[in-house]
């Protein structure tokens, strides 16, 4: 069997200059698509009682790809671009998050964080 592939209008290098370009926009559409869902997820297992827990994650997510938006002093988003990564790093401010992932003597953890990163690994 005999494969013969061509190429016209464009050489090989033009080609993989092109393609690129292209992936870093496709891999940072995705990375930031992933982490809104799981920023999403991580609120709706949050416990609610004031519900600011919950709404700061929210906000988080609401700000990736948004250039802002919903900005407060308990969330935040930094995107970092790299040749070869994308990344984006959420934080929840609200004093009392690691009590709610991790628990006290007095209380269970929810491990909100956690489970959702469980899950979506799995």
């Amino acid at each position: 069997m005999r494969l013969t592939v061509e190429i016209l209008g464009a050489s090989v290098g033009e080609l993989f200059a092109a393609y690129e370009r292209a992936l870093p926009k496709e891999r940072r559409e995705y990375v930031a698509d992933l982490s809104r869902e799981i920023l999403w997820e991580i609120a709706e297992r949050t416990p609610v009682d004031t519900g600011r827990c919950q709404r700061a994650w929210r906000a988080s997510a609401e700000m990736i790809g948004s250039g802002g938006g919903a900005l407060t002093n308990e969330s935040d988003v930094v995107g970092t671009e790299m040749l070869q990564q994308s990344q984006i790093e959420a934080t929840n401010g609200v004093e009392y998050v690691n009590y709610l992932e991790y628990g006290t003597h007095r209380q269970s953890p929810v491990g909100m964080v956690r489970r959702t990163l469980r899950d979506v690994a799995t």
